[in-house]
């Protein structure tokens, strides 16, 4: 049944775990003998887990398409300043995750003027550090917005700015509806 929402290697995890615990359960006396629970065959892959996302739109973007996007983003958000174009220009200059992004700090990972982004395992889904190269716009909007020390872009919420941007470059509205920055990193990986 776990398979119907995860592949393989998750279901072969967790039974590693449920071993564990069945161990010291027996170990410890509550159980009397411990059962044998055995992986899934090799032949069944199971079903990729989509967070609960099944109705999520990917919305394709070409190079042009997503270009135009980011020339239509105001600077800053209208209320609370936040630096949005610069945001998705390193997003699409590097195909770094939103999440990574949110963490990324001053002087740790980026200081004024620099040509790289140096990514700590800590801030990265994979915990993969590393360098990554910055294009001389994404330096440039990365200076704009390294002032001081601390968060170069604080958490805050993008979709309506960049929907109202999206609108008018996608062929619908339904795309630029659910256009979101996962799909700029995607259109920048492919």
């Amino acid at each position: 049944m776990r398979l119907r929402h995860v592949k393989r290697p998750t279901v072969a995890k967790e039974l590693s775990a449920l071993r564990n615990f069945l161990g010291w359960a027996e170990r410890r006396g509550e159980i009397d003998e411990a059962p044998v629970v055995r992986n899934p065959p090799k032949r069944s892959i199971g079903t990729a887990y989509d967070g609960g996302k099944r109705d999520k739109v990917r919305v394709s973007l070409a190079s042009e398409q997503a270009e135009a996007i980011i020339e239509l983003l105001p600077d800053r958000t209208p209320v609370a300043g936040h630096p949005i174009k610069a945001l998705f220009t390193v997003i699409w200059d590097t195909s770094l995750r939103i999440g990574t992004m949110w963490r990324l700090e001053v002087p740790q990972h980026y200081k004024h003027g620099d040509d790289v982004l140096r990514i700590s395992k800590d801030i990265d889904k994979s915990r993969y550090a590393r360098a990554v190269p910055l294009t001389p716009r994404a330096s440039h909007a990365l200076d704009q917005v390294s002032a001081g020390e601390g968060l170069l872009f604080p958490r805050f919420e993008y979709r309506r700015i960049l929907f109202q941007a999206a609108r008018k470059v996608l062929a619908t509205e339904h795309e630029a509806k659910h256009l979101s920055a996962h799909d700029f990193r995607h259109a920048a990986l492919t």
